[in-house]
């Protein structure tokens, strides 16, 4: 089971989704038990105007250096640390594609859950060839599209093994 120190500790009990919101809150949350004394919100959201706040900077805590230095550090462990205690990101032994997938430190699988949040994080940080590698292993193996029939068509099984085996066809 990856330990993994200092940038995330993963506890018994803690799933893989904890890792990932707290990764993708980085930049909109308090750091340290600082926050912003005062929060002003903006008249029109972020999607419409595209400027996403950060808490961090706007508290004075941290600057937006200190921020993205501690982002990429979460990242890199994430997706490239040590393959024993670190890494969640793992690229699949495929020859004609490149694909990846998240594991599941917990239950020792794949679960969509834990592919999606790689997809979003892979996507916030413009990290596209890693966001390519999950989405296709997610279609290849977790995606219903044998049968039109089938209720489940186009759905995603909620888990596999690592090979790509399911363990439950049925969605989250």
């Amino acid at each position: 089971r990856p330990q993994l120190p200092p940038l995330i500790e993963m506890r018994s009990g803690i799933s893989v989704a904890a890792v990932w919101i707290a990764a993708s809150f980085l930049t909109r949350t308090s750091i340290g038990g600082v926050v912003p004394t005062e929060i002003n919100p903006p008249s029109e959201g972020a999607w419409s105007t595209g400027a996403y706040r950060n808490l961090f900077v706007e508290s004075g805590a941290h600057t937006e250096e200190e921020v993205q230095a501690k982002l990429d550090a979460i990242y890199q462990q994430v997706f490239f640390g040590d393959d024993d205690d670190e890494r969640l990101f793992y690229w699949a032994n495929t020859s004609d594609t490149a694909m990846a997938y998240i594991y599941s430190v917990d239950s020792n699988d794949v679960r969509s859950e834990g592919m999606s949040y790689g997809m979003m994080i892979a996507l916030q940080l413009n990290k596209q060839t890693e966001f390519d590698a999950l989405w296709r292993w997610a279609k290849t193996y977790m995606q219903h599209n044998d049968d039109p029939t089938d209720p489940r068509d186009g759905y995603f099984s909620w888990h596999c093994q690592t090979s790509g085996s399911p363990m439950d066809q049925n969605p989250a």
